[in-house]
């Protein structure tokens, strides 16, 4: 995989051999052209987090940006007060009103393979940053010819041939990527029982971007085996070494090194699966059976629990499930052995269950995915951890107009309220609040809602608000909708109403779906 200029910043569907590239919201400057008491303003930029410790912000360009504040009239109904943006990521819209309301951002050109929507952040705040960092330098560049990487190291395990993998890690890049046989650019890999490789890499057919050792960048290469551990498979470095080179267009690089074993991490793997399964008529009555669990440990590169974010950087996979993560009786895999390169300090751990709710439209089944699952640091020492257990469950008693939103509803009207109550575990800072359309529009699946869904906005609502009122010209009418509403739980000092994009340690979410209804 490769760098990426957006995604959306909601935790990923999966997790397997392979990359996250996210981002995550942080908190810049508003600078001096806010307006005054009866305005609201906001800004959005790129920050991005190098791995020398530099900060370095890059406006987001808003000139064709659709925005308006809704804000609720007495008596119903909204007023809609219409903003602008410019190209140096700043939003005015003057004239509002103090008070919570809707803040609409939609881009000038949505990029439906992003999964870049209409959004609505609902907030009392008159100054709004959705900034986002990720991690690396803004700056790099990409090769315009074939641009050869020659790698030359020894010291591997003895090769494993068809399982073991070769990971190619730069986070200064935004670059991760995995190798295990000749293809797609590669040539040379080492053959069966081989300890050393002479690899190359034709950097422009993989869209890598050129490492330059004086910005900083460094890139760790690893092998990666497939282990096992009381029935559970997971893959896991067993040898690697950090280089610093740099690149140039056109010519080729030749990196030498040698595989060494990391430092040994042991990490106990105990589930209480049968916790999260109770949850999962919470989310729908009909959810079906857990359709998958998920597990990782990842690497941060250093970034800090108030910076971090799944969204925010490449994140290398440390350990990952295999089939048998699935089932609901819960399990204790005991101790997963890892030779780790990266600091123990900026480990993370993942766990994820998904599961999905069957809707009949028109004949056809429609699938809806849903998750429960949370993000934590890496616990010290690999005995006396708890069982993972669910950090924060679903919403309670979901109505829409009045009524159980668990059973198909008509002519709810075209602003309907939108209620719920509160999980009973977790302390909820955010709502996220997916407005979905059944069948799909576009070739690309959306991130959240898969293929048989169509995203017709994403609304934010801070974790204190248990009802809200739907926009203006949001619903149409005729048209048939699902809400996906996730809870969303981090550390309280989180302020979603200011910097509702910014995301902290430990994070965790659970969905609750309602049933088709109608204006």
């Amino acid at each position: 995989m490769h760098r990426r200029a957006y995604c959306p910043p909601w935790p990923p569907r999966t997790a397997g051999v392979g990359l996250l590239i996210v981002l995550a919201g942080a908190c810049t400057d508003g600078g001096d052209d806010a307006p005054g008491e009866a305005g609201l303003h906001a800004t959005q930029s790129m920050i991005y987090l190098g791995i020398d410790g530099t900060s370095r912000p890059r406006p987001i360009d808003l000139s064709g940006a659709i925005v308006a504040a809704h804000v609720p009239r007495d008596g119903g109904g909204w007023e809609v007060y219409p903003g602008v943006g410019d190209g140096d990521g700043n939003v005015v819209v003057p004239g509002v009103p103090a008070g919570p309301r809707w803040l609409r951002i939609q881009p000038e050109s949505t990029d439906h393979e992003r999964g870049l929507r209409d959004e609505y952040v609902w907030s009392d705040a008159d100054d709004i940053d959705f900034s986002l960092t990720r991690i690396g330098r803004p700056d790099p560049s990409y090769p315009s010819a074939s641009t050869p990487l020659v790698l030359d190291a020894d010291g591997l395990e003895p090769w494993a041939a068809g399982t073991d993998l070769l990971g190619v890690y730069s986070p200064n890049l935004e670059f991760v990527n995995y190798f295990h046989q000749d293809g797609d650019g590669v040539t040379g890999f080492p053959a069966a029982g081989a300890t050393a490789l002479e690899t190359t890499f034709d950097w422009r057919g993989l869209i890598g971007p050129l490492a330059d050792a004086s910005s900083g960048d460094r890139t760790v290469f690893s092998q990666y085996r497939r282990l096992a551990s009381n029935g559970l498979e997971y893959y896991a470095p067993v040898a690697s070494f950090e280089a610093r080179y740099t690149q140039t267009d056109g010519a080729t690089t030749r990196v030498e090194g040698r595989f060494t074993p990391g430092p040994s991490l042991s990490y106990r793997l105990t589930w209480k699966r049968s916790a999260f399964e109770a949850l999962r008529t919470a989310i729908h009555p009909d959810t079906q059976a857990s359709g998958g669990h998920a597990f990782a440990v990842y690497t941060s590169s250093g970034l800090t629990d108030d910076d971090w974010h799944w969204a925010t950087a490449p994140i290398e996979v440390i350990a990952t499930g295999s089939r048998a993560l699935d089932g609901t009786d819960d399990v204790d895999f005991g101790e997963l052995v890892v030779r780790n390169p990266f600091p123990r300090e900026s480990l993370f751990r993942f766990h994820d269950v998904f599961f999905t709710v069957p809707f009949d439209v028109d004949g056809h089944e429609l699938r809806m995915p849903t998750h429960i699952g949370q993000y934590e640091r890496l616990p010290d020492g690999a005995d006396g951890a708890a069982p993972v257990a669910p950090l924060v469950s679903p919403v309670r008693s979901l109505q829409i107009a009045g009524r159980d939103a668990w059973q198909p509803q008509r002519d709810v009207g075209l602003e309907p309220e939108l209620r719920w109550e509160a999980p009973a575990t977790g302390a909820v800072r955010q709502y996220r609040i997916l407005v979905a359309e059944p069948f799909g529009r576009y070739p690309t699946p959306d991130p959240d809602l898969g293929t048989d869904w169509t995203r017709a906005a994403t609304l934010l609502v801070p974790g204190d608000v248990t009802s809200v009122t739907l926009p203006h010209e949001l619903l149409v009418d005729g048209r048939r909708y699902v809400v996906v509403v996730r809870a969303i739980m981090q550390p309280s000092h989180v302020d979603v109403r200011e910097t509702p994009y910014r995301r902290a340690l430990p994070y965790a979410y659970a969905d609750a779906v309602s049933a088709l209804f109608q204006p």
